[in-house]
């Protein structure tokens, strides 16, 4: 039903598209040959009236011919009643502007009913916020509902990706959000984010609450000691999980004990057939996931400055993003969590800055009670060009004797600067030994380690995006939001336009009919509300690209009518010729460009699972 609503919607706004040329065509007295979907072949039809109605083969697209399409001035010596070329500008422009038109009317009309209706989206409520981000850095915290961004309401998380990103990037955003009941407000500073190709506030939306429910595949240990998928997780190793981000840190202590390393089954306990059944117990021992690469065993240590809030005690200290810390209160810094000294007047922190050959000394006058907080209120994370090593307990590298802190040089004989060198070469090895040559406080030295497979649990949990229905009542109210919705839609796809001309976009985000094709199958899953709703944001998109001046599409024509406005006469036949010639060849270009940018996506989404 998907795949066949899917089929179903993409075809009606190519129809809608073209039907607004034809409508445009009669009403301008136009005589029309062809009202086609798809180009090609024709597969089917019938003639009425004069005008051949079909479906051709090539499902991209549809056209309208109309008698006398050729604008130059030759093909005005020979019109003939009815051909396009001997109506007025204005019926002219009135034809070339019908699929836009139509195109706005559609998402006039749409939004508004699905908006009664109600549309489900994913709820516009912060689930996990980056540490050291800009979202951290100006205090939003998990469970934040955002209400407005720069005062423009939002109703989903996606409306506040693309505020975000189509905000101007000289100043910062106004974010007003709701906690615990009562209204905030604060100012973010969204920063690039090279992955994505677009400003963010980094942040990740929240998480359908209630119990975590887990996925066991067949043929693991977990499987075979009799958990299912479904069951709902309760305890893992003693400590209980009411949550996923519960999930997260328990996680993270399993993988840094005993367990691990196998020497002791897991323990699991799961409830099975509602809230009103008793937990049971599972136990298994954990076992390497065999598809795995085998690894080392360790990690950068976090001692790069990633962000801080701004606070007195971070004002005095004068920190930037990007400065490495060397040292705390006098004592060398080895990564991890920063934690001051209690007594004394100062707290100090020599750090190693980007634009200094010589580390800087940062000191601050901070109340011994401050010092927590301010700890706190300081983001780091790993720097890839700094090899300082952080070994996970129980691992290949642990067990051969790296400690945190170490310091690397070289890996398999080859001098190393950069962590993807140490990954290339790890994953290369193919689990064969591999030779470490470290720097400890008492000097240079070497390891041989093993690369293996860590052992891991051998079930997943079963994650779903919070999501809520946005509906408006009256007639009158949906209207309106219709109205701002497909006003603040046209405005979106102009900025977004204009950012990919300065590069603010990354044209990475482009996407073709392969992305159109699955991300409409993927509203469909969700009902007809969400299609509609997606088909209308789609026919707005289609309506504003029509509309550039670009030979070949409706812009282009419209372009030529404004020329001959100005000059007085249409532009030569050569002329047009060669502009339709270019115009085509840059739209193909784009078409094999978006394509190839479909393909990566696709094969990322089909990686995922």
């Amino acid at each position: 039903m998907a795949i066949l609503l899917t089929i179903i919607g993409i075809s009606l706004l190519i129809f809608v598209h073209e039907l607004g040329h034809y409508l445009c065509a009669r009403l301008a007295g136009i005589r029309v040959h062809v009202f086609s979907l798809g180009f090609g072949p024709r597969l089917w039809g019938f003639v009425r009236g004069g005008t051949d109605y079909r479906i051709s083969a090539l499902p991209l697209g549809g056209f309208v011919q109309v008698a006398g399409e050729d604008p130059t001035a030759a093909a005005r010596v020979q019109a003939r009643t009815g051909d396009l070329v001997s109506k007025s500008l204005f019926a002219r422009a009135f034809f070339y502007s019908g699929g836009v038109i139509m195109n706005v009317l559609f998402a006039l009309v749409v939004f508004p009913m699905v908006f009664r209706i109600g549309v489900q989206f994913d709820a516009p409520v912060i689930g996990a916020v980056a540490a050291g981000g800009p979202a951290w850095e100006a205090g939003l915290q998990h469970g934040d509902r955002i209400r407005s961004i720069n005062g423009k309401d939002v109703y989903s998380f996606n409306n506040i990706t693309v505020e975000v990103a189509l905000a101007s990037s000289l100043r910062g955003v106004k974010v007003q959000y709701q906690r615990d009941g009562a209204d905030r407000e604060c100012v973010a500073h969204p920063r690039y984010d090279k992955a994505m190709g677009i400003r963010t506030l980094e942040v990740r939306n929240a998480l359908e609450p209630g119990p975590v429910r887990i996925e066991v595949p067949e043929g693991t240990p977990a499987f075979a000691a009799g958990l299912r998928t479904g069951d709902e997780l309760v305890m893992l190793e003693g400590k209980h999980v009411p949550s996923h981000r519960e999930f997260d840190t328990v996680l993270t202590t399993w993988e840094e004990q005993e367990p691990r390393a196998g020497k002791r089954p897991v323990k699991v306990m799961v409830r099975r057939g509602g809230d009103s059944a008793k937990p049971q117990e599972f136990s298994f021992q954990a076992e390497p996931d065999k598809r795995a690469t085998p690894k080392l065993g360790i990690y950068l240590s976090q001692r790069t400055v990633q962000g801080f809030r701004d606070t007195p005690a971070t004002r005095a200290l004068q920190l930037r993003r990007g400065d490495r810390v060397l040292f705390v209160d006098g004592q060398p810094f080895r990564g991890g969590d920063l934690k001051f000294q209690e007594s004394g007047k100062t707290v100090q922190l020599v750090v190693q800055r980007t634009d200094a050959k010589q580390p800087v000394e940062l000191t601050a006058e901070v109340p011994s009670a401050d010092r927590a907080a301010l700890a706190k209120d300081i983001a780091l994370v790993a720097d890839p060009a700094d090899l300082l090593l952080r070994p996970m307990p129980a691992s290949a590298a642990a067990a051969a004797g790296v400690r945190r802190g170490d310091l690397l040089r070289a890996i398999g004989g080859k001098p190393v600067t950069k962590w993807e060198q140490v990954i290339e070469t790890v994953e290369g090895a193919a689990g064969k030994p591999l030779v470490l040559a470290l720097v400890r406080d008492s000097g240079p030295f070497s390891v041989t380690i093993e690369p293996r497979r860590e052992p891991t649990l051998g079930f997943r949990i079963q994650v779903r995006d919070l999501r809520e229905a946005y509906r408006v009542e009256g007639l009158g109210a949906s209207i309106k939001a219709g109205l701002v919705a497909s006003v603040d839609m046209i405005k979106q796809v102009y900025v977004t336009l204009r950012k990919l001309f300065t590069g603010e976009v990354s044209t990475s985000n482009l996407g073709g009919i392969i992305t159109i094709a699955r991300v409409s199958y993927m509203n469909a899953q969700e009902g007809l509300s969400r299609l509609l709703y997606f088909l209308a944001v789609l026919s707005i998109n289609l309506a504003v690209i029509n509309v550039l001046p670009i030979p070949v599409l409706d812009g282009g024509h419209l372009m030529f009518l404004l020329i001959e406005r100005i000059k007085g006469s249409p532009v030569s036949a050569r002329v047009h010729s060669y502009s339709q010639i270019l115009g085509m060849v840059f739209v193909l270009a784009l078409l094999l460009y978006v394509t190839y940018n479909d393909i990566l996506k696709l094969s990322w989404f089909l990686s995922r699972g």
